[in-house]
């Protein structure tokens, strides 16, 4: 029997909207009632300010309860934001109700992958189901089939103007419509705009609205090849694609290339995270029919056959900038070299994940035609040790470099990296064998300072599992880049309620923390925030912080109600302010971690927090 291949196509568009920050008012009183502890009272002596706060706590106890609650006595209606012209009682923070109900869409972003995570379309909006059964996914006839023109309702297509002529949204010009198109997600334009009526599903099918293009491959039925005849109209114009497959029966290579024109010229990013099975002559088609490829994800390829790598770097897309390969553990030591002698211009390579190439991974590149314009690098670490540190220093522009394991360096490695100056975005996670005071010398800047020396430079800084950060190392941190916007300092025991005081007093521009995992901070330098410290925070994760009470995040919260905060059980605050009351509860379910994925996501220095489950 003939095996059908069926495929969909879905486009994405995601807004953000951020919460602003709420104070208590002057000598207002706070209750607190906690699942596992509670605030017997909290007197506000300051305006704005929980410095000179009494906070008495009683014994604590354990609970398995999911929820907590915080009664806020007498809040003041005028610090209550919301939309005037809309008025409601209840006002849901850190992330309202509006935002958790959206649809989170996939979407096109710079490449950032997590450390030991990748960035693939394909991994961060997995298919779960069979695409279609699911509301996520658009059915391609919406597109490509043709709609009848059908008869709008006045009341809710027309309005009286002021001369009582009725106004037609319709009647504006095409060039404002298609304006207003692209804030509707495309998923929406499809499944609603293209059914209206004629114009409208010419409008929809307007080239410009389809510069972004993802596309599902499943089991039958085939949807009447919508696909292959909206690629063949639209391919022309596509600049970003992704391709996903998820298929459970096979099909034939001839079949994958039918969907497409034989060239799509304008598409620069081609997305193929996770695909199942690369062979020669699927290579082959897509080199040729998207010729112009500068970004290339091959994140976490399932299987490979014959010398699809070999045949990649010495002949395919010669305009290749940046190179994903991302857990593509069927990639050897030969292949890799081949890519080191790759003659192109890269500039963003990851190979983390990858554990068999070692001190390769960082020797291959010293010959490198591409060694001196790569400008991110993203490495695993598994037996990379000081001699594979040693030979980056041949990448001199490199302003992001990433190292899931450091567990085979040293404090020579760390003087390794401090050799590229150019550096804003570090990751160096379990550095088990750094010292104080390798660390100490590796943020302490010369004697005659100079703008462009390390670390001064640096924005985004990921630590995590470094044993010997302590204190000292946060001062000089604090000092040394005073610019940091996004920090992790997971499981760092040794940091103290003093660094995180430094940590809050010096970061003014800092948006990112995660301090999960430290044993020895209570929080009580939180009191400042976001008044005068850290007025721009967005996310903290204190996650196993024993020493911080979930009260004092509490107040934090309400004090900077666009906070998103990770608790002890790594449950996230939430609280609903109805009538003057805020009412707080826990959240761990995956609809509101989405959420604060996409939330987050648009954030610079996202890829540096530990992962958010």
């Amino acid at each position: 029997m003939r095996t059908l291949l069926t495929a969909y196509l879905e486009f994405g568009f995601f807004f953000c909207s951020v919460g602003s920050p709420m104070e208590v008012a002057n000598s207002e009183e706070v209750s607190v009632v906690s699942g596992r502890q509670s605030l017997s009272r909290v007197t506000f002596d300051l305006p704005g300010s929980l410095s000179s706060a009494s906070i008495s706590f009683p014994q604590q106890t354990a609970s398995l309860a999911c929820r907590a609650e915080v009664v806020v006595v007498g809040v003041p209606q005028d610090i209550i934001t919301g939309d005037p012209n809309k008025p409601s009682h209840d006002l849901t923070f850190p992330i309202n109700e509006a935002k958790l109900a959206e649809r989170h869409q996939w979407k096109f972003t710079e490449w950032y992958p997590r450390c030991s995570k990748g960035c693939s379309i394909n991994e961060a909006y997995p298919v779960k189901e069979f695409p279609s059964d699911s509301t996520l996914i658009a059915e391609p006839e919406n597109i490509m089939s043709p709609i009848s023109s059908m008869q709008i309702a006045p009341n809710e297509s027309r309005c009286e103007s002021e001369n009582g002529d009725a106004v037609v949204l319709e009647d504006l010009p095409d060039m404002i419509l298609l304006q207003i198109i692209e804030y509707i997600h495309p998923v929406e334009r499809m499944r609603n705009l293209s059914v209206l009526s004629r114009k409208w599903n010419q409008l929809v099918k307007s080239r410009n609205l389809w510069r972004e293009v993802r596309i599902f491959i499943g089991n039958p039925p085939y949807c009447k090849k919508s696909v292959s005849e909206f690629l063949h109209q639209m391919g022309p114009w596509i600049q970003k694609l992704c391709i996903t497959i998820s298929c459970t029966e096979p099909f034939t290579e001839k079949q994958f290339i039918d969907l497409f024109p034989s060239v799509m010229p304008s598409v620069k990013l081609l997305d193929i995270g996770f695909f199942p099975n690369l062979t020669l002559s699927v290579l082959y088609f897509m080199m040729r029919c998207f010729p112009n490829v500068e970004r290339l994800n091959l994140e976490q390829l399932e299987k490979v056959s014959g010398d699809v790598f070999a045949v990649l770097f010495v002949e395919g897309f010669k305009n290749l900038r940046e190179l994903i390969l991302t857990y593509c553990t069927s990639m050897t030591v030969e292949d890799y070299a081949l890519l080191c002698s790759m003659k192109r211009p890269l500039e963003v390579l990851s190979i983390d994940g990858i554990r068999t190439l070692d001190n390769r991974a960082g020797t291959y590149l010293v010959s490198s035609p591409f060694a001196g314009s790569l400008t991110r690098l993203y490495l695993d670490g598994w037996e990379l040790d000081d001699l594979g540190f040693q030979a980056l220093t041949c990448c001199q522009n490199l302003k992001l470099l990433s190292v899931s394991f450091c567990e085979s360096a040293t404090d020579l490695s760390l003087g390794y990296v401090k050799t590229l100056s150019k550096l804003e975005h570090l990751h160096l996670r379990k550095g088990q064998q750094f010292t104080c005071e390798g660390l100490f010398n590796f943020f302490r800047l010369s004697d005659v300072e100079k703008r462009d020396e390390f670390p001064s430079r640096l924005k985004f800084l990921n630590l995590g599992e470094c044993p010997a950060v302590n204190d000292v190392i946060i001062d000089l941190i604090t000092q040394n880049c005073a610019d940091i916007e996004s920090l992790c300092l997971v499981w760092c025991w040794s940091v103290t309620e003093v660094g995180l005081a430094m940590i809050v007093q010096r970061l003014h521009a800092l948006r990112l923390l995660d301090i999960r995992g430290l044993d020895y901070v209570d929080g009580s330098s939180f009191l400042d925030v976001p008044d005068p410290y850290l007025m721009n925070i967005r996310y903290l994760g204190a996650e196993h912080c024993p020493g911080i009470e979930d009260s004092i995040l509490q107040i934090l919260n309400l004090r900077k109600k666009d906070l998103i905060i990770s608790n002890y059980h790594n449950y996230f605050i939430t609280f609903t302010i109805r009538d003057g009351n805020a009412t707080f509860e826990e959240r761990y379910d995956n609809e509101f971690h989405a959420a604060v994925n996409e939330e987050l996501s648009a954030i610079d220095g996202f890829c540096c927090m530990s992962d958010i489950r």
